[in-house]
């Protein structure tokens, strides 16, 4: 074979035999041992061969159509340039397990048949998987890009895993469906995640540390979600869930937001948006604030609501005299608010013990007063009628 480290290479549309990589493998390698390789076409080929382990690829790469029938190793690789595996299909599994890419990485559309390893890959660029499909494992622990993850619509069949990672700028899985249990984090994410009308049909654990967080119109089952930074801002509107947790720090808005059980944890409720809401069985642990709608009917019934569902006794208190309140100053009835507002003055509407206490007691001191003004009333009558 004609080729020297460093040299292009095109095997567009041949099947290539484990004997015929060798040859390749061999006639590239250096004096240092590094199987080198510049500018490679392997479109709609056919893969017999297994090993690109460390292999370095100089040059543009592309995969693109080419069918890979057994298990394969990219462990190792280096792709100094742009690599493409648009619509390549991995009959077995794969690894890149600390694969490096320098370049544009595309797995458009791309099909993993077995399990797919990207742990401790590194992308300099952006990484796009937008419409592939995963069957098996999806494993990309350790993994940092430095630019955007694109993966809309990309499909996983069963777990995937991404934990200790990073990504620079944006993590776009808008559209992706997950037939089984996701761990997303905890991730270290630059700008925005999304996962706009995704599905999922098990759990959803999304740990990440975002400015950003964008689940709209999304069919989701458990969901556990803590990733947005402290003054950062979290849009799970019109987002349906079996089981919803949300935990930490930034601003959540929960506009026709419905699930079916609701866990908030250390969350700062004046930083959140509850309008049409539907959070059925609703937890409150360890949050904070009070509501940032403005006054309304609904307003008063969510506070009751939270009122119920808090594990803080004087937040309870808070929250029913902030429902009555708002009831108080939106009733139509004249009549109504002058008695809520005598109930207010006279007790704090039943939550303020002390002031409840200070009522009675003025009550117990008035009837006192008049019993004995009554009694000395008495008397001088009597002397009155008998001189």
């Amino acid at each position: 074979m004609e080729l020297e480290p460093g040299g292009n290479l095109d095997l567009r549309g041949e099947t290539v035999d484990p004997a015929t990589w060798a040859a390749v493998r061999a006639a590239a390698t250096g004096r240092d041992g590094v199987v080198r390789l510049g500018r490679c076409r392997f479109d709609d080929a056919r893969l017999e061969c297994a090993d690109f382990h460390a292999v370095v690829f100089e040059g543009d790469v592309s995969f693109d159509r080419a069918e890979f029938r057994r298990g394969t190793a990219f462990r190792e690789a280096v792709f100094a340039g742009n690599v493409g595996f648009h619509e390549t299909v991995f009959h077995r599994g794969v690894t890149f397990h600390r694969a490096a890419f320098r370049r544009h990485a595309g797995f458009t559309s791309a099909r993993f048949n077995g399990d797919a390893l990207f742990t401790e890959a590194r992308w300099d660029a952006d990484a796009a998987f937008t419409g592939a499909t995963f069957l098996g494992a999806a494993d990309f622990d350790g993994s940092a890009c430095a630019r955007d993850v694109q993966a809309q619509e990309t499909r996983f069949s069963s777990p995937v895993s991404w934990r200790d990672g990073s990504v620079g700028r944006h993590l776009l899985l808008d559209r992706a469906v997950f037939r089984d249990c996701a761990w997303l984090g905890p991730l270290v994410v630059g700008g925005r995640i999304s996962l706009n009308s995704a599905r999922a049909s098990r759990t959803l654990r999304l740990t990440a540390a975002a400015p950003r967080v964008s689940i709209r119109n999304a069919v989701l089952r458990t969901t556990k979600l803590r990733a947005v930074k402290p003054g950062g801002h979290a849009d799970l509107s019109h987002t349906s869930a079996t089981d919803l947790h949300l935990q930490g720090g930034g601003a959540h808005t929960l506009t026709g937001t419905v699930a079916d059980a609701a866990r908030l944890t250390d969350v700062d409720l004046g930083a959140c948006l509850f309008e049409s809401a539907e959070l059925a069985d609703l937890r409150l642990c360890g949050c904070s604030g009070r509501l940032a709608e403005e006054p309304a009917p609904w307003t008063a019934a969510l506070y009751r609501r939270l009122a119920d569902a808090t594990d803080d006794p004087d937040q309870a208190r808070d929250f029913r005299f902030r429902s009555v309140e708002i009831y108080r100053r939106s009733h139509p009835s004249a009549w109504w608010r002058f008695l809520l507002t005598l109930c207010r003055v006279t007790s704090g509407y039943g939550n303020d013990p002390v002031r409840t206490h200070i009522t009675i007691a003025l009550l117990i001191a008035a009837a006192l007063l008049l019993t004995g003004l009554g009694v000395e009333d008495g008397t001088a009558l009597t002397h009155l009628a008998h001189p």
